[in-house]
């Protein structure tokens, strides 16, 4: 409970129901959870690899315990399809012990391949094709969605399929599966995260063009390729 006592209405956005409340937070409230984590890692830091490694470990195991309980409870609040919140409970576990595994070999080395042209990478085999449409978490992030589509196709964008709520559904915040054609880099779609299914699709010329276009917003570009042309184009990344 927060010191003010007031909460916020979590609502599950397939329903449109509360399905529960949570504290509100102040100004003040954020300023002393910042001051405690200070604290906190002030202490964390003297705690011992091994130690710290049985933590996090144990961390991943609560979660794979739990799977079923924790996987329920993200599907009410945000409205992920139930399978993908099992895997998403699964994925974080995995990475609590990935951790606990590294927290024991923090060497401080990076191990490059034996040439500039090498790494190590995952291969991945498709395991066919499958769509499972959730809602978006909020009210407001529908309404932001819609916001960004209208104003790529305001400026020139073209609408590939998608573009609106599913016909038919009266509850729930859902939105169809997006494509744009023909993005420039002045829209809002380009710097702002929709955190729904939009797919912009835009062109370049070259690498250097592309990369121009990929950062102009800032933030993080994730980059895929098949050959040299991708381990290039994560060199020239800064």
């Amino acid at each position: 409970m927060a010191p003010g006592g007031c909460t916020l209405e979590v609502v599950d956005p397939a329903r449109e129901e509360v399905v529960g409340t949570v504290p509100r937070a102040t100004a003040q409230d954020v300023q002393d959870a910042l001051r405690s984590a200070e604290a906190g890692f002030g202490a964390w830091r003297q705690v011992d690899a091994w130690s710290r490694s049985r933590l996090l470990r144990g961390v991943a195991d609560l979660l794979r315990q739990r799977l079923e309980e924790v996987a329920a409870t993200l599907t009410g609040e945000m409205g992920k399809p139930l399978p993908e919140a099992r895997a998403e409970v699964l994925a974080a576990a995995d990475h609590f012990e990935w951790h606990a595994e590294e927290a024991k070999r923090i060497y401080g080395r990076v191990i490059d391949g034996h040439s500039r042209e090498q790494r190590l990478f995952v291969l991945r085999q498709p395991v066919g094709p499958g769509v499972e449409v959730g809602p978006l978490a909020s009210w407001r992030r529908l309404e932001a969605t819609e916001r960004l589509v209208a104003d790529a196709l305001a400026r020139g964008a073209r609408l590939e399929c998608g573009g609106r709520r599913p016909p038919g559904r009266k509850q729930g915040f859902f939105y169809e599966p997006t494509v744009l054609s023909g993005v420039g880099p002045q829209l809002a779609l380009m710097v702002e995260e929709p955190f729904a299914p939009v797919a912009p699709i835009a062109t370049f010329t070259d690498l250097a063009d592309g990369l121009a276009k990929a950062t102009r917003g800032g933030g993080q570009v994730p980059a895929c390729g098949h050959d040299e042309k991708g381990f290039r184009l994560c060199r020239t990344l800064r």
